[in-house]
């Protein structure tokens, strides 16, 4: 039985990246959500066609179980000084959305332990999404905090444009991690988002 996962762009942070974060990286604000759709069914056929039916999340004829959404917002200012444009104070604010299946009702001691097993493994793979899109957060706030110009007209052109350029580069991380793992299945073969 093959069962796929899904997310839509853009966790848990690990706790490794906490300890060595660098101080520019503490305006990053982190929210989440965890979101639920309910399915019902005693056996694992019945479960699984009831997520089919039942998951909001659906793309391109297919049907997947998970979503892990994103969304990044930033605010700056800047300061002019000795001719230069410089970031001065930047806030960046993530909020994340998972999106779960959820049992309705009650199953046999069996079923309960395989359906425990696949929401591990769907979580599992829906965190790092969490994952990719909080680091993209970070590295934005990193560049933004860096940032400089000459042109001091220019500057939410500036910053604009390099929001749209890491946004970019992390939606392909988020799409070659589901490439990967083929949406969870050989979650495995997922070595670290420093491999994508």
């Amino acid at each position: 039985m093959r069962i796929t996962f899904r997310r839509t762009i853009i966790a848990a942070v690990s706790a490794f990246f906490l300890l060595t974060a660098a101080p520019c990286l503490a305006d990053v604000v982190k929210t989440e959500t965890v979101k639920y759709y309910m399915v019902t069914g005693k056996g694992k056929k019945e479960i699984v066609r009831s997520m089919k039916r039942n998951s909001p999340i659906k793309q391109k004829g297919r049907t997947f179980q998970g979503n892990t959404s994103s969304q990044i917002k930033y605010k700056f200012t800047w300061i002019r000084k000795n001719g230069v444009c410089t970031i001065n104070k930047v806030t960046v604010r993530i909020h994340i959305t998972y999106l779960y299946p959820k049992l309705a009702q009650q199953t046999s001691k069996a079923i309960r332990q395989w359906w425990d097993t696949y929401m591990e493994r769907l979580t599992e793979h829906e965190l790092v999404h969490g994952e990719i899109a909080l680091e993209s957060a970070h590295v934005l706030d990193r560049a933004l905090n860096t940032l400089k110009t000459p042109n001091c007209d220019n500057v939410e052109k500036r910053v604009k444009n390099k929001f749209d350029s890491i946004m970019q580069k992390y939606k392909k991380k988020q799409k070659d991690y589901d490439k990967l793992t083929e949406h969870g299945i050989h979650q495995e073969r997922f070595k670290g988002i420093q491999h994508l």
